[in-house]
């Protein structure tokens, strides 16, 4: 029964919900017919207490928003040590489905729901690598569910994407000596971004592993080799597929340009920060301003991508971005006749397979194959 002094219905003690008091007085005055007409913060309470009545009597948290479902699952990658970015792009993701579906109860939502999600992203003009993320995301938040014990939809019946194979887009030697020649000047962001170029191209790194550079990487932990008057630079990095790959460490080189325009950035850099501290002293590569209006933060991979496009817009040509100097980086590996895992410890490949990209035949080495085949099998004996 109702207590009417506390305010706390009972029927077992494990599952009581209490109520305070002054929140049911409206309630018992229009039952005793003081109050007509409940006002709306009222109904509100009432429907907050009679969703926890109800999911505490048919358990596990079953009538659940979907949101609030997502931010559990994404405090649950944080617990697992899950990276940023696929932190970042799961909980995009799987908010995007949420949004679309208008956040209903998590136990409500059908296989059907999904598949039509995805066929209207098709229609949209979505291509299909860009569904892979949120398809895989969709199946790792309802088999977490569902493993908990929930009543969620079987993740098995949910749609797999695959990836599309492409080739690589390569940056070529023309592009980027036309985009470095749009940051010869001496302002700060002209020596930052010529830096940020020249390691990338010489060392093969991806977008986020070069965010991660301090500065300490590069004025204590850098090793200087010299042989034959050239000047070798190295440090040791982290690889960004740490969690997959056979040695979440790998050492990157780069050589007397680079190693110039980072010297020649560390200096302006110094100067920046005398007069402006920065919100990320150790970084090595900083904005003066990021989103949030905090200066010398350090650089984000978005950020990264977006000097890249603005530098190749300024030059007119198609976009030069980091993933594709990286590739470029490789088939100067393949061309220099590196074996496959050579290029895979370079590059920092957590499977040996991802260097094959580089190294197979293509376009005019493959016809140069085809005819050396030709000739062979044509030439007379001797």
């Amino acid at each position: 029964m109702l207590n009417q002094r506390i305010g706390t219905y009972r029927y077992e003690e494990s599952t009581a919900i209490h109520i305070p008091s002054f929140q049911l007085a409206p309630w018992r005055g229009m039952l005793q017919g003081k109050n007509r007409f409940p006002r709306r913060h009222d109904v509100e309470v009432l429907t907050t207490i009679f969703l926890q009545f109800a999911s505490r009597i048919v358990g596990n948290f079953c009538m659940m928003p979907l949101n609030e479902a997502i931010k559990i699952y994404i405090d649950h990658m944080t617990a697992e040590h899950k990276s940023s970015a696929t932190i970042k792009g799961y909980g995009g993701a799987l908010m995007q489905f949420c949004l679309y579906l208008r956040n209903p109860l998590i136990n409500l939502v059908t296989p059907d729901e999904v598949d039509l999600y995805f066929k209207q992203r098709k229609e949209l003009g979505w291509k299909r690598n860009s569904m892979v993320v949120p398809s895989m995301a969709l199946r790792k938040f309802f088999e977490y569910w569902r493993r908990k014990g929930h009543p969620v939809l079987d993740y098995q019946m949910l749609p797999i994407i695959h990836k599309e194979g492409t080739e690589p887009r390569v940056a070529s030697q023309e592009s980027l000596t036309k985009v470095l020649a749009q940051c010869e000047g001496e302002s700060l962001y002209d020596v930052r971004n010529r830096a940020i170029i020249l390691m990338i191209a010489d060392t093969g790194i991806r977008n986020g592993e070069l965010c991660s550079f301090n500065v300490v990487d590069v004025t204590e932990k850098c090793e200087v080799v010299e042989e034959n008057g050239v000047k070798q630079y190295a440090c040791v990095i982290r690889t960004e597929k740490a969690r997959t790959s056979r040695n979440p460490h790998r050492r990157v080189f780069w050589y007397e340009e680079a190693h110039a325009a980072l010297s020649k950035w560390l200096e302006k850099r110094g100067e920046y920060t005398h007069l402006f501290p920065p919100r990320h002293p150790e970084a090595l590569f900083i904005s003066t301003k990021d989103s949030h209006g905090k200066v010398g933060s350090r650089m984000t991979p978005f950020t990264v991508g977006l000097v890249l496009r603005r530098l190749s817009e300024k030059a007119g040509i198609p976009t030069v971005n980091a993933h594709s100097v990286r590739h470029k980086f490789g088939n100067d590996a393949a061309d220099a006749d590196m074996n496959n895992s050579k290029i895979s410890e370079l590059m920092g490949h957590a499977d040996l397979s991802s260097s094959f990209v580089y190294t197979h035949l293509r376009g005019k080495q493959l016809g140069s194959a085809h005819r050396d085949m030709r000739e062979g099998r044509n030439a007379a004996p001797s």
